[in-house]
């Protein structure tokens, strides 16, 4: 039996979305025409992000592409740099479950408050049951960690170590009744679609090796891998943070 190779290493990192993704559910259900102002420090980190050439993953075609399916809005400029709109635009979405608005808010109190991820690089989550962190150890990264790769940031590579990576799966047994990894994944799956979250599956297929081979810098299906993902490396979306939107949904 071929001996699997590690998912998420120094010479392997993973590719990580960009916030500018595709958001299907969010331009759903948003005003039409609705579209944030940009402000100097947005305009600032445009320049900041933009990459090279096209072969990173977020590349001027990457980024093209996204802004047209998201109705020629870019996810990198937001309204108010100094304000905090995220709980009430989470508060006011009549599309999300209970389970979602749970994880939303337990994401951002984690991220926000506790946490304190002022550059917005997020964490690795675990999203199924682990017994020890022996098995991941035999399965991801290097020995000390997991390894990202996120132009978006300024840099190609930061690590993650084991250790602090954030239990999900555990802190929504007592979040959610009759928590389960589908359950969890299809609320990630859901926040990151309406755009309170960037969530990229730590799969093979989002290895940079995998990408440059298969010649796809950007992931055009990003949350429905071939099976189910242990981890998923999930940050806010600094858009829904910054930008007042919980008044301008259409339900009906």
């Amino acid at each position: 039996m071929k001996k699997k190779s590690r998912v998420g290493t120094f010479d392997d990192p993973i590719w990580v979305l960009p916030d500018s993704c595709e958001r299907p559910s969010l331009w759903l259900y948003l005003k039409k025409g609705f579209f944030a102002k940009k402000t100097q420090d947005s305009e600032d980190k445009d320049n900041d992000e933009e990459p090279s050439n096209t072969s990173e993953p977020i590349g001027r075609r990457a980024k093209k592409k996204a802004e047209v399916k998201n109705r020629g809005a870019n996810l990198n400029h937001w309204a108010s740099a100094d304000r905090d709109y995220y709980i009430k635009n989470v508060l006011h979405n009549q599309q999300l479950t209970l389970a979602e608005t749970k994880i939303a808010l337990y994401l951002y109190d984690l991220m926000a408050a506790e946490f304190v991820d002022p550059e917005f690089r997020g964490l690795v989550c675990i999203v199924r049951a682990t017994s020890t962190g022996i098995d991941l150890e035999r399965r991801y990264g290097d020995i000390d960690g997991i390894y990202i790769m996120d132009k978006y940031h300024g840099k190609e590579t930061y690590q993650y170590f084991d250790e602090k990576y954030s239990n999900l799966y555990d802190v929504c047994q007592s979040l959610i009744p009759n928590a389960s990894t589908k359950v969890i994944s299809e609320a990630l799956a859901n926040l990151h679609n309406f755009g309170y979250l960037t969530v990229t599956d730590i799969i093979e297929e989002n290895q940079r090796s995998y990408r440059l081979k298969s010649g796809e810098n950007y992931i055009e299906d990003e949350n429905k891998p071939s099976r189910r993902p242990r981890l998923k490396h999930v940050r806010l979306c600094r858009w829904m943070i910054h930008t007042k939107i919980w008044d301008k949904f259409i339900w009906s």
